[in-house]
C-alpha cells in the first residue's frame, strides 16, 4: 500500500507475519526503515543478523503492568510467589525492571535483566 504523507513524499507499507523479520528486510535492502521495536529487541536482532542499524526515532512503548486475580496490592504479594514473565527479548527485561521498581525483586547492579 502506498500513501502520500506530505507533498512529494510517498510511503509504501509492507505488512509482515510468520517468519518474515522486518530487520532482515532492512539488512537485505528490501525495506528502507521499520517502526516496531525497542532497544533490547533491536540489539538482539543486530547481534543475530550481524548488522548495526541507525535509530532515527524512538518507538512509543506500551505500558507494562502487574496483574493478578487473587492479589489486590503489591504489599499482599506473598514471599516466594510465582510470577509469569513474557518469553521474548522485547518484554522480559522490562518485566524484571517493573518487578524491581515495585519492590518485589532485586536485580544485580549492572545487569540488563536479559
Amino acid at each position: 500500500m502506498t500513501r502520500t504523507l506530505a507533498p512529494g513524499f510517498q510511503l509504501t507499507r509492507i505488512e509482515t507475519s510468520g517468519d518474515i523479520r522486518p530487520n532482515a528486510l532492512l539488512r537485505d535492502g528490501d525495506a528502507d526503515a521499520n517502526f516496531f521495536q525497542h532497544a533490547p529487541f533491536l540489539h538482539a536482532e543486530e547481534a543475530q543478523l550481524g548488522v548495526t542499524f541507525a535509530v532515527a526515532v524512538a518507538v512509543h512503548i506500551e505500558p507494562l503492568g502487574i496483574y493478578s486475580r487473587r492479589v489486590t496490592t503489591l504489599a499482599a504479594v506473598p514471599q516466594g510467589a510465582s510470577v509469569a514473565l513474557p518469553n521474548n527479548v522485547t518484554n522480559f527485561s522490562r518485566a524484571l525492571k517493573l518487578l524491581q521498581e515495585s519492590g518485589l525483586i532485586r536485580l544485580r547492579p549492572g545487569g540488563d535483566g536479559a
